[in-house]
């Protein structure tokens, strides 16, 4: 009884494989999956003079941007000269300006702890297309503070959310995602600057910077600390800028791949110049 019942059982690789493929016939695939090679040093700085070349985001052209356009509208469409709030369906100007969503601006902030502070917030979710068919889309907020502390003079700006407008300044055009933040402060004939957070323009640049400062005694030309990019493949590198050179260590996941070293210099200076125009 036990032999019959031993013989009666196939082996398994007498089994025949789905859709009558003999499985002597069958092939694993066991090739290695291909692993894209990582971006040299000067591929990775090469990325933030890209992104330099662009420009740092300005809040205050934001703001000068969207008052430009509301000139455009009239008191049924969208309503008033600094706010848009409209119907879920948007509506059209006399102009021919179509509005959508609410934003709104706020003048004036509270002072404390010693410092005389002024300033303004603007936020809001909107679409406004104008007759030739461009497109300013908006989701979030964005701010600038000023004023006067123990040290001296102060400019500080903060943009985040998605920011975009068809043939505007270039970080729009290009279209602003992220969260940024700079400041800058005045001490006599010496000024510090500060950078940090994470920008994405168009989703092909895509950067972020950890607490970078310059300052007019220390560096005038380049920035220094941690900034670091992201390729295609979704990898972040990183840039360690621990002197005046515009050059740094690059490394990625602890690997190190090298010295790269920036062409664009006087990023301290552009942003001196980007905060002032936010008084």
């Amino acid at each position: 009884m036990l032999v019959a019942m031993l013989l009666g059982c196939s082996t398994p690789q007498d089994d025949p494989l789905p859709g009558g493929v003999d499985s002597s016939d069958a092939v694993l695939d066991t090739a290695p999956e291909t692993v894209p090679e990582l971006l040299t040093p000067e591929a990775v700085v090469a990325q933030l003079d890209d992104f330099f070349a662009v420009g740092v985001p300005s809040p205050a052209a934001v703001r000068a941007a969207y008052v430009e356009i509301l000139e455009h509208g009239d008191a049924d469409c969208p309503g008033g000269t600094t706010e848009v709030l409209t119907p879920p369906e948007g509506c059209t100007s006399e102009e021919g300006y179509w509005f959508s969503g609410l934003a709104s601006i706020q003048d004036g902030l509270e002072g404390g702890g010693g410092e005389d502070i002024s300033g303004w917030s603007f936020s809001g979710e909107f679409e406004i297309i104008d007759p030739e068919g461009r497109v300013f889309g908006a989701g979030g907020s964005i701010g600038s503070a000023y004023g006067d502390n123990e040290q001296g003079s102060f400019i500080a700006s903060t943009m985040g959310g998605t920011w975009s407008l068809d043939d505007g300044p270039a970080f729009l055009d290009a279209g602003f995602s992220g969260l940024v933040e700079m400041n800058m402060n005045q001490f006599g004939e010496d000024f510090r600057v500060g950078l940090d957070g994470a920008v994405s323009y168009g989703n092909t640049i895509v950067v972020s910077f950890s607490e970078m400062t310059a300052s007019a005694q220390e560096c005038r030309e380049h920035l220094l600390g941690l900034m670091q990019v992201r390729d295609a493949n979704g990898r972040w590198y990183q840039v360690e800028m621990s002197d005046c050179t515009g050059c740094g260590m690059v490394s990625q996941d602890g690997l190190v791949l090298g010295e790269g070293c920036m062409k664009t210099v006087g990023i301290p200076e552009l942003i001196v110049t980007t905060l002032q125009a936010e008084l």
